[in-house]
């Protein structure tokens, strides 16, 4: 009992590894104890194998499968999890299982079960934490606004909740109001530095109500924020995280994209490579990679990398493998795939369409792209002098009918 209960301390003091190493037994205590720390430090096959021991011993023991549930959501198996919840709750309402299957539902994009299982788990157990997962249905369902509003509410409450603050900052970000962002991400590194038990208290909430803003991966993204202004700034941010959860995928990609923009390709290219390795389904880790191949004018490779997204709906992914099908003299396949990214809204690849029109000189193609030029928002001030630019080039013959060049040109400004 006494090894038990040390155990038990280590676990709430947020020494995962000691905790682990230290409990013994098959008792349902030390099997629940010991799938808890191997679900912190994200074994979660393991954590799954003593929770299930666990459930056999003791049926009547919901705690054991609503940890299962939080095993298959934590491992990408969203409608699992919702399947182990519904067995809890078959034998009644339980606030923590309605909160694990509000998690699972916004993960499938079921937003009005979500909200229907979080308010559950609210008027079960009001906890701050529920109504964080709330704003993030919120903010899936279109109500931003709102979504924020419930934020600051939790602030005003209890002003250092980090898992509110990164989300408050994910809101700010995806606003584009990058100062407040960072303000959030800022307060909520400091939050979480304060106190070890909140720390561990903070990993164990967050895993269920949504991502695990990790003290390492809010150094991330305050290391993403900075990337453009101050990418020296934004490599101390990133060695902290480097230092604090180790190398992730994550902060490898991150990493690739400061060297990118810092010109070093040589570094960016490895970088990328490690973050492709480690998880090659992700479309992120895949067009970074592809990217930096077309930057280093290896566009057989860049093209082999991203000829996997030919039918994915990344608008960027298309983008680069126009151009790389465009320089390996496959004039038809980029049309083609340029086609596809315009249509998603990408001005880029509208003006990349137009250039390559003109070199193959395919009157349909230019009227096609010109026409999507003057329809779709230019994305950067680049694209847009590169755009005023090639319409130079184009004989007025070759725009659309009755319409001037110089009205083209002036559609850009």
């Amino acid at each position: 009992m006494q090894e038990y209960l040390a155990a038990h301390k280590l676990y709430r003091e947020g020494c995962y590894a000691e905790c682990l190493a230290l409990v013994e037994g098959c008792s349902l205590e030390a099997l629940l104890l010991r799938g808890a720390a191997c679900f912190q430090l994200r074994q979660y096959m393991e954590a799954e194998h003593a929770f299930c021991l666990a459930a056999s011993l003791d049926e009547d023991d919901v705690y054991a499968t609503i940890a299962l549930a939080r095993c298959a959501y934590a491992r990408g198996d969203p409608a699992l999890a919702v399947q182990y919840c519904e067995a809890v709750l078959a034998r009644g309402p339980h606030w923590l299982a309605y909160r694990v299957q509000g998690a699972a539902y916004y993960q499938l994009k079921e937003y009005g079960k979500a909200q229907e299982a979080l308010f559950r788990a609210y008027d079960e157990h009001p906890s701050l934490e529920t109504k964080v997962a709330l704003s993030g249905v919120q903010d899936g369902i279109g109500d931003r606004d709102t979504a924020i509003e419930t934020l600051h509410d939790v602030l005003a409450f209890a002003p250092e909740t980090a898992t509110a603050l990164c989300a408050l900052g994910e809101l700010h970000l995806a606003q584009g109001s990058i100062e407040d962002a960072f303000a959030c991400f800022t307060r909520a590194a400091l939050a979480t530095q304060q106190s070890a038990a909140a720390w561990g208290a903070e990993l164990e909430e967050s895993s269920i109500s949504g991502p695990r803003f990790q003290l390492g991966e809010i150094f991330m993204r305050l290391g993403y924020l900075c990337l453009g202004d101050d990418p020296k700034v934004a490599l101390q941010k990133f060695r902290v995280a480097w230092h604090t959860m180790g190398p992730t995928p994550g902060l490898w990609l991150q990493l690739g994209c400061l060297f990118v923009h810092l010109g070093r390709l040589p570094a960016a290219l490895h970088c990328a490579t490690v973050a492709f390795n480690a998880d090659p389904l992700d479309e992120r880790y895949r067009c970074l990679l592809g990217y930096i191949h077309l930057l280093r004018q290896d566009f057989s490779r860049a093209f082999q990398v991203l000829s996997a997204l030919l039918g994915s709906s990344n608008a960027s992914a298309h983008w680069m493998l126009g151009v790389a099908a465009a320089k390996l003299g496959e004039e038809r396949l980029a049309f083609t795939c340029l086609d596809n990214a315009v249509a998603a809204g990408a001005y880029g690849a509208a003006a990349a369409g137009l250039i390559l029109a003109i070199e193959v000189q395919d009157n349909g193609a230019i009227q096609r792209f010109t026409d999507a030029l003057r329809r779709i928002e230019p994305d950067t001030p680049q694209n847009l002098r590169l755009v005023k630019a090639t319409l130079k080039r184009v004989p007025a013959e070759r725009l659309l009918p009755n319409t001037p060049e110089g009205c083209a040109q002036a559609s850009c400004e």
